[in-house]
């Protein structure tokens, strides 16, 4: 029987707060590159505002910045559902610097995954609307069966549309009510964050320096909670992995 939502939540928060250090260091681990990240656009804006840098090298360096981020956010995601599904189902000895190791050489692998799943799913909403919906959800577990079950990138998108097939509906369902509630907590804390540090700081600190202590509080709260949708759609993952196996 597949997991519900409810329980994917509650089994989210349960392990977060179980392994609250393990999580932690995983949020700061996605934490420094996006540091970094707004460091660098900080020093590209002002290179290019006092005309030091053109409009096509700033351009430039912002698509690196984007490119570099897409592959950190992919090999975080591979490492932390390694960790997480490791301690989901009871083993402690897989770590942060051991998942990193393990799933270096799946990265190439999930990139390909991703890219062949967003042009599919793109195809099909130029072919029509809604298979592009159909798609997308098909194939939206194919990193988790790359970090997990080390799938190559074809064989990913093959497990998760075999997983996902004739429970669409199901599936959807238990996977944006665990996502929507931890985007929203995540919103609220972010948004309240905001308000405290522009309450007070604006206005008496530089505008940059505002603008990066805003930013980073906003990656700061999106990493912290990043366990948390990753966790749940692991969770979810493995349920419909059991229950296909079962059937």
């Amino acid at each position: 029987m597949l997991i519900s939502s409810r329980a994917i939540i509650s089994q989210s928060f349960s392990l977060y707060t179980k392994h609250l250090s393990l999580f932690l260091r995983a949020s700061l681990l996605l934490f420094l590159p996006s540091l970094l990240i707004v460091l660098s656009r900080v020093a590209s804006i002002s290179l290019f505002q006092n005309g030091v840098v053109p409009v096509s090298l700033n351009v430039g360096i912002f698509f690196i910045l984007f490119l570099f981020f897409s592959i950190i956010a992919i090999w975080y995601t591979l490492l932390l559902t390694r960790v997480v599904a490791a301690r989901y189902v009871g083993d402690n000895t897989t770590s942060i610097t051991t998942a990193l190791k393990e799933t270096r050489p799946l990265v190439f692998s999930a990139i390909g995954a991703s890219i062949l799943a967003t042009l599919i799913s793109i195809g099909g909403f130029f072919l029509f609307f809604i298979p592009g919906f159909i798609f997308s959800l098909w194939f939206i577990f194919a990193l988790y069966a790359i970090a997990i079950d080390k799938q190559k990138a074809v064989a990913s998108l093959k497990t998760s549309k075999h997983l996902v097939q004739g429970r669409w509906w199901a599936v959807l369902w238990r996977f944006l009510v665990p996502l929507v509630l931890f985007v929203f907590l995540a919103f609220l804390v972010q948004t309240v964050l905001k308000f405290l540090v522009t309450s007070t700081l604006v206005g008496i600190l530089p505008d940059t320096i505002a603008f990066i202590i805003l930013s980073s509080l906003t990656y700061l709260t999106a990493s912290l909670f990043a366990p948390f949708t990753t966790t749940a759609q692991t969770i979810l993952y493995l349920s419909l992995k059991q229950s296909a196996s079962e059937s």
